[in-house]
């Protein structure tokens, strides 16, 4: 539709696409956010056909508009509440969609982009990684091209894993051994929210740590996305039945 008809995408993507990318609606904005990725990045092509600047192509207000929209939808209201892993995948092929697209964008907001396609690598969801990776791809493939140098940091910041020391022994650690025998020698994996939150089930057993780990599964419960939020409180509310004791009544 795009290519057949510019003028009126343009007149499109400005009054009714971008304004419903931060709509409270789940569905409105996830679908708003991938039709104007898709829209975007025809519009970029349009403008190297017609052999002139997206600017000129478009005009200030709507590039202003659009580089707007890619900073609003990356608030943390819309990643952390129900359908947050829906969202990432679709601000990934947004991301991927201007980048491939040559969409001018300022450090600033390319920057943005690498901390959030770097917190969905390392999301438990297969869907989200893989959608991270191609945007990632994308988006130093454009952004990155003649700064070699920033280009090998932006990957690394956006590829790079967490490693701790095992030894010495930090001292000083209640029931060192009890947690040896629960959790496994590095490298550790709790990609996945079994691997996860059996761990912390186990280490729930310790009275050391038993109250900071209820504690902490409680209050995080509310604000996990839906594809977390089932598997911890299911394991939480097994462990009470199983291993916690109720009084009887007199």
């Amino acid at each position: 539709m795009t290519f057949l008809d510019p003028e009126s995408m343009k007149l499109i993507l400005s009054t009714q696409i971008l304004p419903r990318c931060t709509n409270p609606e789940l569905y409105l904005r996830h679908g708003s956010i991938l039709a104007s990725g898709k829209v975007i990045s025809a519009l970029c092509q349009v403008a190297k056909d017609h052999q002139r600047r997206l600017p000129d192509e478009l005009g200030d207000a709507a590039m202003e508009y659009i580089t707007q929209t890619c900073i609003d939808i990356l608030e943390e209201r819309f990643w952390r509440s129900f359908g947050g892993d829906q969202m990432r995948i679709a601000v990934c092929h947004f991301i991927q969609d201007l980048s491939s697209g040559g969409f001018p964008l300022l450090d600033a907001v390319v920057d943005r982009w690498l901390k959030a396609l770097r917190e969905c690598l390392a999301s438990a969801d297969s869907n989200v990684q893989q959608s991270a990776i191609s945007a990632v791809t994308a988006l130093i493939g454009e952004y990155f091209r003649h700064q070699p140098v920033e280009k090998l940091t932006a990957l690394s910041i956006s590829t790079s894993t967490i490693s701790y020391p095992s030894d010495p022994t930090i001292p000083h650690i209640e029931q060192l051994e009890e947690l040896r025998s629960i959790i496994p020698p590095p490298p550790l994996d709790i990609s996945t929210e079994k691997e996860c939150f059996d761990l912390w089930m186990k280490v729930m057993r310790l009275d050391t740590y038993r109250k900071a780990v209820i504690t902490g599964l409680v209050s995080s419960i509310g604000s996990l996305t839906e594809s977390l939020t089932k598997p911890e409180a299911e394991r939480l509310g097994n462990h009470a039945v199983h291993h916690v004791q109720i009084p009887e009544a007199e």
